[in-house]
């Protein structure tokens, strides 16, 4: 079953569209990709960084602000990592390094991460799991701890609070030792290091301790990525998709234009087709037609001969010889009319030779003096000669139809006037009468075959034969506008031969 070009334009747009969702999802597929590997190397960092925490902790997990500070400002170096900012579980910014780092986790949405146009932000949190010791567990806390202020190093040189330092120092080591001497001999090394590393120092109180914690102890960070290759990609990406729809729009347009073209080419070889039939059974229709009309002469011929024999014997009335006269004028007219019939059906064989105009139109006028005279009508012959080249025979054939055609729309008086002349596209012939016109609803029947407006003299068929005659040499004819009333008929493209 053949499909409509309508449904295939519909199928083509539903592919289409098909093909710019299809690219949509992967374009939307390939950025998620993308900016999770983002994410996963901001995972990495952050693996760094808990490397860097357990590196650098001091006793009781403590790690000085400015060798931190310094160590951070290392890792920024890379221009993918911008910042990297480490908050308190206030979520405040307890250090930080690199462009924009004071960035508040607070600013974060509850997903963690946050995208902008150049830039991206990461919160993760430090893990640095849990020290377990008899009773007392607490996270292994990485503390930052700031200078001192000139407060703190006075209240420090006080001898009392020296000695109570120092006394809650000895009693932390002997309380080591005991732990120590209680523990079975595992990994010696790893359970005291475990033990000193997040254990209250003995020169704080608990409360010291976690108010330090509270404020310094490091719960996460917050790091910022460059997302400028990323954001390459991702364009690179979607220009690559927009062109891959871009070509399927044009090859797309391209099949529908090629479908509608090969349609319209099946349908105008289908036309032809029918109407290469329709033609030959018109012609063999022809055919037929002027056999018959060819057959139909002869009884015709008799009859006409009969009526004649009959109106000669001397027996015969004034009444059978009118009756004979009427038979004969009838036979007449009606083998006028196959003959015409008969011209009409022949296809035109032009034989062109080189004839002279004004030699055409005078003996074309000649044997229709007697009418012209008659109806006293004026003929006004062309004052230019012309040498053309045209079918002699089929030439005068032209000329006399127009002139009878003219001169049977005149009534008594009136003038007929034949010009010639030359333009661009060849010589030209205009025959043109001031009788009554022809009526503009008229214009356009008048060359087919059988149209008539005088049907008790015309057949029809004269202005048909003249257009097949002009169409057989490629000329052209057409009824020219006149504004004084009348008729005016123009045979132009006429190839002019020039001696």
């Amino acid at each position: 079953m053949r499909l409509k070009t309508p449904v295939v334009f519909v199928l083509l747009i539903a592919t289409w569209i098909a093909t710019f969702a299809w690219q949509t999802v992967e374009h939307d597929r390939v950025a998620t990709q993308l900016r999770a590997s983002l994410a996963n190397r901001a995972a990495d960092q952050s693996k760094s960084l808990d490397i860097l925490l357990r590196n650098r902790r001091h006793y009781g997990g403590f790690i000085p602000g400015t060798r931190l500070e310094s160590a951070l400002q290392e890792m920024v170096k890379s221009e993918e990592l911008l910042s990297v900012s480490l908050y308190n579980r206030s979520f405040a910014v307890i250090a930080s390094a690199g462009t924009n780092a004071t960035f508040s986790p607070l600013e974060m949405p509850e997903s963690g991460s946050l995208w902008l146009t150049k830039r991206a932000y990461f919160r993760l949190d430090v893990d640095l799991g849990v020290s377990t010791y008899g009773t007392n567990s607490r996270p292994r806390e990485a503390i930052v701890m700031q200078p001192r202020t000139e407060e703190e190093r006075s209240r420090t040189e006080d001898p009392e609070e020296r000695r109570r330092r120092l006394e809650r120092a000895r009693e932390f080591i002997e309380s080591q030792l005991q732990t120590i001497e209680s523990t079975p001999v595992v990994n010696t090394n790893q359970r005291s290091r475990r033990g000193f590393l997040f254990r209250r120092p003995s020169s704080m109180t608990e409360e010291e301790y976690e108010a330090v914690r509270q404020q310094g102890g490091v719960y996460g960070a917050v790091f910022q990525m460059n997302t400028a290759g990323i954001q390459a990609a991702i364009d690179q990406d979607k220009w690559l998709r927009t062109c891959i729809v871009a070509f399927a729009f044009v090859a797309f347009v391209a099949m529908g234009m090629a479908w509608r073209n090969v349609s319209r080419s099946s349908e105008i070889e289908l036309r032809l087709i029918r109407a290469r039939e329709q033609n030959t059974h018109l012609k063999d229709m022809n055919m037929a037609a002027a056999g018959l009309a060819h057959e139909t002469r002869n009884p015709l011929n008799l009859i006409r001969g009969m009526a004649q024999m009959v109106s000669k014997e001397n027996e015969a009335s004034d009444a059978i010889r009118k009756r004979c006269s009427d038979i004969t004028s009838e036979v007449d007219r009606v083998t006028g009319q196959l003959n015409e019939f008969i011209n009409f059906s022949k296809p035109p064989e032009v034989r062109r030779t080189s004839v002279s105009l004004e030699s055409i139109l005078e003996d074309v006028i000649r044997p229709l003096k007697a009418e012209l005279v008659d109806q006293n009508v004026d003929v006004k012959m062309p004052s230019e000669k012309l040498q053309i080249e045209a079918d002699e025979k089929m030439l005068r054939q032209v000329v006399f139809n127009l002139l009878l055609n003219a001169l049977q729309a005149m009534e008594q008086g009136g003038s007929i006037t034949l010009a010639t002349g030359r333009n661009e596209e060849g010589a030209w012939i205009e025959l043109s009468d001031n009788g009554p016109g022809i009526a503009e609803d008229h214009r356009e029947k008048i060359f087919q075959p059988y149209f008539t407006t005088r049907e008790k003299v015309g057949t029809g068929l004269g202005l048909a034969i003249v257009r097949q005659i002009v169409l057989a040499h490629g000329w052209e004819i057409a009824l020219q506008p006149v504004t004084a009333g009348g008729a005016s008929f123009r045979i132009t493209r006429i190839r002019e031969v020039r001696g």
